[in-house]
């Protein structure tokens, strides 16, 4: 019964008026997300948020090194988990961060389960319980790590 609904869902999923509907809730959702942020700093003022951003360039370096170390690594670990490469993974893994950082925690890892499914061909359960997996064993590092600070 529930693969007879899912192929009903995919079916609709391929008609071209969906496939348009996508792409405008995307485009319609990136411009949302550009809105509110533009609406969030103009809150502040435009003026102090350019006078409180850092003027050293090491800063920025850095910034970008952090913030790239996560999805650089997440490439292997995956890779480790499914038993296979995940070819063009870097940007799809960027962007599930930024998700989870700028949206809701853990819409990104929906956002990699869709991109995974439709790319490396797992059973959609095999997909949902590495990712369960590597939260769960994300957590837990940062607890170790967040506990050994502390003592």
């Amino acid at each position: 019964m529930l693969e007879e609904r899912l192929d009903r869902w995919r079916a609709l999923a391929e008609r071209p008026a969906a496939r348009l509907a996508g792409k405008v809730a995307r485009i319609a959702f990136f411009v949302g997300m550009i809105a509110w942020m533009v609406l969030k700093v103009r809150a502040i003022g435009w003026r102090d948020v350019v006078a409180s951003l850092p003027v050293n360039p090491l800063f920025y370096i850095l910034f970008v090194v952090g913030f790239l170390i996560l999805p650089a690594s997440e490439i292997a670990v995956f890779r480790t988990i499914f038993g296979r490469a995940l070819p063009g993974a870097f940007p799809i893994l960027i962007r599930k961060r930024i998700y989870n950082s700028a949206l809701v925690g853990y819409s990104g890892e929906l956002y990699l389960f869709v991109w995974l499914r439709r790319v490396i061909g797992l059973p959609s359960k095999t997909i949902a319980i590495g990712l369960k997996d590597n939260a769960i064993l994300s957590a837990l590092a940062s607890g170790v790590v967040t506990l050994a600070l502390l003592v």
